[in-house]
């Protein structure tokens, strides 16, 4: 196996991330399945709050395919693949119709009064985190156009510093979204508080990508790639701030500042 090759077996390993993170929270079929403390024998039980299995299955595929769009054009990128690139942005509006289809789920179960206990607390963390998710996508496209402007043909992907430390944010990112969807199908405040402290290793590589790249080629598009999945990680911290609310009714601020300064919007 050539040294490219394994290169890019890494990268993937961010979408990898999310389907191993939220296999491992036990979900099965929209319900989530948790020990019973008194005897130690697996039982399924219905989070408190959402109960409806087609929206909780929509909201995990839904940040399946925002992984998925996000690993592709990373990886499109690494490889300075134009065509794949191209393939990524040809996907923009599923995401958008994705989000569509599951508001209308949360308002169709909130009218009917079902499938809520906490229906409006929910519906509102439910939309907010839709379109975080949505943000992802648009974070996606951003990283392909990249590709297509930089690369009008296939190039000759390099195996250099910035391009490990790229597919190592990838992989961070990709753990901390599937860590995110996890807490909130569980209304876990205590994973969404372990997502916030994941991001301090995706920062932690963005700021070393950007005083490697920055003060010799401010326009490198590399540098503009971290500066997008640094993003991509401050989207999952936003959700688990979601999840905490929805777990508590308290909006609490898990970011951390990015050596002093938090990173621009």
């Amino acid at each position: 196996m050539s040294p490219f090759t394994k290169h890019l077996l890494h990268a993937y390993k961010g979408y990898a991330n999310f389907v191993l993170v939220f296999t491992r929270a036990d979900y099965t079929g929209g319900v989530v399945k948790r020990r019973n403390q008194s005897n130690g024998k697996g039982v399924l039980a219905v989070v408190t709050g959402i109960q409806d299995d087609d929206i909780v299955n929509a909201l995990v595929r839904m940040a399946h395919r925002a992984s998925h769009q996000l690993t592709a054009a990373t990886s499109a990128f690494l490889r300075q693949d134009p065509a794949a690139a191209r393939l990524v942005i040809s996907m923009d509006g599923q995401l958008n119709d994705d989000e569509l289809r599951i508001d209308q789920l949360a308002l169709r179960d909130a009218v009917a009064g079902t499938g809520y206990e906490q229906r409006w607390q929910d519906i509102a963390t439910l939309l907010k985190v839709t379109d975080e998710l949505e943000r992802l996508g648009d974070y996606a496209v951003a990283i392909a156009v990249i590709t297509t402007t930089n690369f009008a043909h296939r190039g000759h992907p390099t195996n250099n510093q910035a391009d490990v430390w790229l597919t190592a944010m990838l992989n961070q990112v990709g753990k901390m979204l599937g860590m995110a969807v996890h807490a909130y199908a569980r209304r876990d405040a205590g994973v969404a508080q372990e997502v916030a402290l994941s991001d301090r290793e995706v920062d932690r590589l963005y700021v070393r990508i950007r005083a490697l790249l920055g003060p010799i080629t401010p326009g490198e598009p590399a540098l503009a790639v971290a500066r997008l999945l640094s993003q991509s990680g401050d989207r999952s911290v936003n959700i688990a701030e979601w999840v905490v609310y929805r777990a508590t009714g308290t909006l609490v601020a898990l970011h951390h500042e990015h050596n002093g300064q938090l990173l621009d919007e």
